[in-house]
């Protein structure tokens, strides 16, 4: 309620043409001006700092003709920024576990031949179908929320997992990126089984969900399957293969 109530007043108090109509991010223009993006959003777009620590990791290891795997599209802004790098002649598939997300990421601003975007429940793992997944949490915010879920033997759940996406989407990834407000959690006791063809995968923490001993034991995971720690830029880690 809260949100909802601070969300009116500001589009109330600030007029729409205080936004420029766009912004340049990395190449790829950013509509502001008329977007149907709350007042924090907007600044966060407006003054060059949306995903930042992210796009700051992708910078040096995207490439064009690469095959990219984004898990937490969010509103899509680093998902076109993704397909502007791998160029015509790469693929990005970005999936993201919000409806309202994702039906904004599709129709806010120009989708990119090369991006295909999915909405459903993805987890960095070969398989997820034991992965339960009882819905989606938020707390009213534009861009906050986040699966809930928990491991169950039982569970039959037809969540995107890096099987998935190459039965039905063609996809395995050069690099993948990983944003999905805690769901990284499960790689605390699952290995991942990352395709061997990844070389590269970018991931945010989300320690005020696990504490710094889930966030040792990712980093534990990923290291038993080749990858060691590269690159650093706020909560987000680069992890690249030992060749």
């Amino acid at each position: 309620m809260w949100y909802a109530a601070r969300r009116a007043m500001l589009k109330y108090v600030i007029p729409e043409w205080y936004w420029p109509r766009s912004v340049m991010l990395d190449g790829v223009e950013i509509p502001v001006r008329g977007a149907k993006l709350n007042f924090g959003t907007k600044r966060w777009i407006a003054n060059g700092l949306y995903e930042i620590d992210e796009r700051n990791l992708i910078a040096s290891v995207v490439a064009p003709g690469m095959h990219v795997v984004e898990m937490g599209s969010s509103i899509g802004v680093l998902a076109r920024i993704l397909a502007h790098k791998v160029g015509p002649n790469g693929r990005v598939v970005s999936i993201e576990a919000s409806p309202q997300l994702y039906q904004l990421a599709t129709t806010w601003c120009p989708v990119p031949e090369t991006l295909r975007l999915v909405n459903g429940y993805a987890f960095p793992l070969k398989s997820a179908d034991h992965v339960a997944v009882s819905g989606f949490q938020t707390d009213g915010s534009e861009l906050d929320g986040r699966a809930m879920w928990n491991l169950d033997s039982e569970a039959d759940s037809s969540n995107w997992d890096f099987s998935r996406i190459e039965r039905e989407l063609g996809m395995v990834p050069d690099v993948l990126v990983v944003d999905i407000e805690g769901g990284e959690a499960v790689l605390r006791s699952q290995l991942a089984q990352i395709p061997q063809h990844t070389q590269h995968l970018i991931l945010e923490f989300h320690p005020h969900l696990y504490g710094s001993e889930g966030v040792h034991e990712i980093i534990e995971t990923l290291s038993r399957e080749g990858f060691k720690e590269a690159a650093v830029s706020g909560l987000c880690t680069r992890f690249s293969r030992i060749s």
